[in-house]
């Protein structure tokens, strides 16, 4: 019976819908093949999904297979007696039967001893010594556990090494804290005894990949060079902006080779980004790396341009980033290349002669990619917000000395390299000043002083 409501209505409502059919099992029979895929041929032999490599290989910057790495639960049963020999036979630690051979680090003489029984090394130039250096604690100095034991505390072994582990292993503080912590500590406090550690370590490897860097020299190698700033912050007046951690690598093609230097702090107004490298500050570092046959091939840098005039490389142009230029191939000029530069350099598997020019590619970033990962580095490690300049610089070179080889026994090593060094008098440095931070001379960076 149609309702009362909607009589009338008849011509402005839809048809009924019809009932839905019951539902039925569908007939395998009936299926048509091109609805599910007719391409297909169900005769075709099935094959085994071939899957490519998750992880890169053993040489790549990506992941590395260490060889020969002590294991976090082997630390954790190592006694002090062991962690110490542990640190002896890797020299981070120097032996009581080893007489060492300390120079001072105010005027290069040589430290000794006052007589036989004395336990203390003073300066052998005496009165003409400007600061009359002396040494009393000479098992200890110059070592990650010298302010310790200066101040009368123990050392502590087992935290240096468990740090040193989470350090190398690219962990966070906050990781590092968790891991660490023994049962009943309070954890602010073990958070500060990790921050203390890990800028002992960062001092260390960075120091190690300055020391890397001034080893090396390109040659017969086409060099890409690059910048980038890790970290900025705001000026206290609020009128600019301070750019930090700013680091430059040099990068060869077709080689493993790249080193990292740090520049100095540079400042910008309003919107702006990082301001471009100046010459004053990459043709140092650049003209003592970049050696015989060699190519450049930057960004589009004028610094780099004026950097390849000055010591008179010949220069790839072809890719300008502030100009979103990226050609594929660029023409060298033949008459801007030495014989020698011919011969080794421009090769088959590098470029293709045309004429009297050859092309090649233009860039492949491979500097830009390097920076990249020292960025995620230090993110992991969450050493991207650190405050003070010079800190920041440390951290950021100690990230590239992790992206070159991690693992504990690289932090030891660099521990090992870093306390040579200070005992040679190469770094000037007094057993106070050799972990502090505002100190360090060998950054060649100043506080006070920025790029504008």
């Amino acid at each position: 019976m149609p309702c009362r409501f909607l009589q009338g209505l008849e011509g402005f409502l839809p048809p009924p819908r019809a009932p839905s059919p019951a539902p039925t099992q569908l007939d395998p029979v009936e299926v048509d093949v091109q609805d599910l895929g007719g391409f297909l041929d169900p005769e075709t032999p099935p094959r085994a999904p071939q899957y490519a490599p998750s992880t890169a290989s053993i040489q790549s910057v990506a992941l590395k297979e260490l060889q020969d790495e002590i294991s976090y639960p082997e630390i954790l049963r190592y006694t002090d007696k062991a962690l110490r020999s542990l640190l002896l036979a890797e020299g981070v630690l120097r032996s009581k039967k080893e007489r060492p051979v300390i120079m001072c680090w105010s005027c290069g003489s040589r430290m000794e001893a006052a007589d036989s029984r004395s336990t203390s090394l003073r300066c052998s130039e005496g009165r003409a010594c400007p600061t009359r250096a002396r040494l009393s604690n000479v098992d200890d100095a110059f070592t990650p556990f010298g302010p310790t034991a200066a101040s009368g505390g123990d050392k502590d072994f087992a935290t240096f090494v468990r740090t040193a582990w989470c350090y190398g292993m690219k962990a966070g503080a906050d990781q590092t804290a968790h891991l660490i912590r023994e049962p009943g500590e309070n954890l602010l406090t073990v958070h500060k005894k990790v921050q203390r550690h890990r800028q002992l370590h960062a001092i260390a490897l960075a120091y190690s990949e300055m020391e890397h860097s001034q080893r090396v020299r390109f040659k017969y190698v086409v060099v890409e060079p690059d910048s980038a700033r890790f970290g900025k912050r705001t000026t206290e007046d609020g009128s600019a902006r301070k750019h930090v951690a700013r680091t430059l690598v040099l990068k060869g093609r077709k080689s493993k080779e790249w080193t990292a230097t740090p520049l100095q702090p540079s400042l910008s107004q309003g919107k702006r980004g990082m301001p471009p490298e100046s010459l004053d500050e990459v043709l140092g570092p650049m003209q003592k790396q970049i050696r015989r046959g060699c190519i450049l091939a930057p960004d589009g840098g004028q610094a780099f341009k004026a950097a390849a005039g000055a010591f008179q490389k010949p220069l790839l142009p072809g890719v300008r980033h502030g100009q979103k230029l990226f050609t594929p191939t660029a023409v060298l000029r033949g008459s801007s290349c030495q014989t020698e530069t011919k011969k080794r350099t421009l090769t088959k598997n590098i470029a293709k002669k045309s004429g009297r020019d050859y092309k090649m590619a233009a860039g492949d970033n491979c500097a830009e990619g390097l920076l990249g990962n020292i960025k995620t580095t230090l993110r992991r490690s969450g050493g991207i917000r650190a405050q003070r300049d010079k800190l920041s610089s440390l951290r950021a070179l100690s990230a590239a000395a992790l992206l070159r080889q991690p693992g504990l026994r690289r932090v030891l090593q660099a521990h090992a390299a870093y306390r040579r060094a200070l005992e040679s008098g190469v770094l000037k440095l007094s057993p106070t000043q050799a972990y502090a931070v505002n100190s360090i001379s060998w950054l060649g960076l100043a506080e006070d002083q920025v790029e504008t």
